[in-house]
């Protein structure tokens, strides 16, 4: 799949590219980051070694999934309806699944891009879904995404935990280890690829948390209040001032 690269500097920059995204022809854009920009977009199940296991994707993935479901039970209050459902919870937890995780905020991806790894460039994946609804020149945000849920491969999960709400999440889900950006030509799909230098990365953190996008709100509960709290105790920023 045929891309373009862009480079930001600051989260002005980034949400002005953003903003001049096509529209018109586009139902919806998911937005994924990176911390490290040689990274693929591969699911994290299609990324472990199990060479040595003599198994088939499908059989690992089924293995864990068993596993996960019956010893997640006492710390479930509602448990998933369905398989997808249970990725979801799996893969929010930290279990390698098929699923690649997506927002459809694009503060959130550049978040997950520059909060690590500052000796690396980032990149933060943009993803789009033709609209196949209509391409008028004004249209409303129903219009545009009217019959986008179910499309292909991208699915919206219930909100099963307050993770998948604060991160706006979905997940585009995989079948196999070949990476998106290297699948075969979609003409209803496009992928943007927006680097970030590394020289940048720590600034624009900063820039984020002064807007509200930081670990006690990516990951709302007692571990994201504290790493919050840590952030702001440990790191310095530039204060800007417009006086002589």
């Amino acid at each position: 799949m045929q891309h373009e690269t862009i480079t930001v500097e600051d989260v002005g920059d980034f949400i002005s590219k953003i903003n001049r995204f096509e529209q018109r022809h586009v139902a919806q854009w998911f937005f994924r980051g990176h911390s490290n920009c040689s990274f693929k977009l591969v699911p994290s199940l299609y990324r472990l070694d199990v060479e040595g296991s003599f198994a088939k994707w499908c059989d690992v993935e089924r293995y864990m999934m068993q596993a996960f479901r019956r010893e997640a039970m006492p710390f479930i209050e509602r448990p998933p309806v369905d398989e997808l459902e249970w990725l979801t919870l799996a893969q929010h937890h930290g279990l390698p699944t098929r699923l690649l995780d997506w927002t459809t905020n694009p503060l959130i991806a550049l978040y997950f891009a520059v909060e690590t790894h500052f000796q690396n460039d980032s990149d933060v994946w943009c993803y789009s879904i033709e609209s196949l609804n209509n391409c008028f020149a004004e249209a409303t945000h129903l219009a545009r995404r009217l019959n986008l849920e179910g499309m292909r491969t991208i699915y919206f999960p219930r909100h099963v935990t307050p993770r998948v709400t604060n991160q706006s999440g979905c997940f585009t889900v995989h079948e196999s280890e070949i990476p998106l950006e290297e699948e075969g030509d979609n003409l209803l799909d496009r992928l943007v690829r927006i680097n970030i230098p590394a020289s940048r990365k720590a600034a624009i953190v900063n820039e984020l948390y002064a807007i509200g996008i930081h670990r006690g709100f990516i990951y709302p509960g007692l571990e994201g209040i504290a790493e919050k709290l840590r952030f702001e105790v440990t790191t310095k920023h530039y204060r800007h001032t417009h006086e002589p």
